[in-house]
């Protein structure tokens, strides 16, 4: 059994965001396409258009809210059998909290990200990082083969006025307001220790069952792209994953190989100087989406860049093992998906 949960949310009360629903519907309908028994579950916030807040007449069970996501991971933990594959793509605002850990004396950084908070307030409600880490680390002990993409940056506050930056500055009056409401059931268990720490340091929980990826870097910003055809937006993350998906006729596909696909690409954005974001790969290296895909152990790919000449660059050099009057095989990403071993 598959499971995905998808989250996309474009209404905040400040800086709302124009690619995060689209991103998400878009993982949708490839979801829809593929055969199979896959359950998916999708929360978005788009409002009346892409700059107002949340439409009042969008039912409040399929907000992205705090309250809505915590229930869904804990219901796909409490249906799902050893050996199923989960799914989850976040799309929307990151923040970092800054805070003193007691035990250490020194302060933490607590990765959040940033949802609804109860329905028709208006508020934000933060989902902490070691919140995250802590319903992610139920399912994985209970054998499920998680994926975490986050389309989201946890650093920003150089770029504030970018409206196309997926980061909000951190507001303790919102922390202070929501207090966890996973506090009770975790602290017979893991102590206050486990709780401070943050989800950038606590997501490779089991790493045989666990992979993230992230659209940057710890200290890089997640920005929007906007489409030359038709001005739409997404997530720069979403949509090479989506145009990956695409190339491989579904959503599935080993990890690595896509994740370095990924890379080519992000650098192709860098060259052309619009966009300054590394994707990010934990955890197990050797998984597939919904595990579709060839998991086998191959040689290395080398992701491929093309110049502006339309030359092509190799990522690697002789740090990485390659000499002079070395024989490469160019293959496209999908060509796993036409092999017949």
């Amino acid at each position: 059994m598959r499971y995905a949960l998808l989250i996309g949310l474009n209404a905040y009360p400040e800086s709302p965001l124009k690619g995060c629903v689209r991103d998400v519907v878009e993982i949708q309908k490839r979801l829809e396409a593929m055969s199979g028994n896959i359950s998916i579950e999708i929360f978005t916030a788009s409002g009346k258009s892409d700059t107002d807040c949340i439409a009042s007449t969008q039912d409040s069970e399929e907000w992205p809210s705090y309250t809505n996501v915590v229930a869904c991971l804990q219901k796909i933990t409490g249906i799902a059998q050893a050996g199923d594959f989960v799914y989850i793509h976040y799309s929307g605002h990151g923040t970092t909290i800054e805070r003193l850990d007691d035990d250490a004396r020194e302060s933490v950084r607590d990765l959040a990200l940033v949802l609804l908070g109860v329905p028709e307030s208006g508020e934000m409600q933060y989902l902490r990082g070691w919140e995250m880490a802590l319903l992610l680390r139920d399912m994985v002990n209970k054998g499920l083969i998680v994926t975490l993409v986050l389309d989201c940056c946890f650093s920003g506050s150089v770029v504030r006025k970018d409206p196309t930056v997926r980061y909000l500055e951190y507001d303790a009056s919102i922390d202070a307001a929501y207090p966890s409401q996973l506090l009770g059931t975790v602290h017979h268990h893991d102590g206050p220790t486990y709780r401070t720490a943050s989800l950038r340091e606590n997501w490779l929980l089991n790493p045989d069952g666990y992979t993230t990826l992230t659209a940057c870097g710890p200290n890089e910003v997640a920005k929007e792209l906007t489409l030359k055809d038709g001005g739409e937006r997404h997530g720069a993350l979403s949509y090479f994953l989506l145009r990956a998906f695409a190339k491989l006729g579904g959503v599935g596909g080993n990890q690595q190989q896509i994740y370095h696909h990924l890379c080519a690409r992000f650098r192709d954005l860098r060259e052309k100087r619009l966009h300054e974001q590394t994707p990010m790969f934990y955890g197990n290296r050797d998984l597939s989406f919904f595990g579709l895909g060839d998991t086998r152990k191959r040689s290395n790919c080398i992701p491929v860049v093309v110049n502006a000449d339309k030359s092509i660059r190799l990522e690697a050099g002789i740090a990485h093992g390659i000499a002079v009057r070395d024989v490469l095989e160019l293959k496209p990403l999908n060509f796993d998906t036409h092999s017949s071993s």
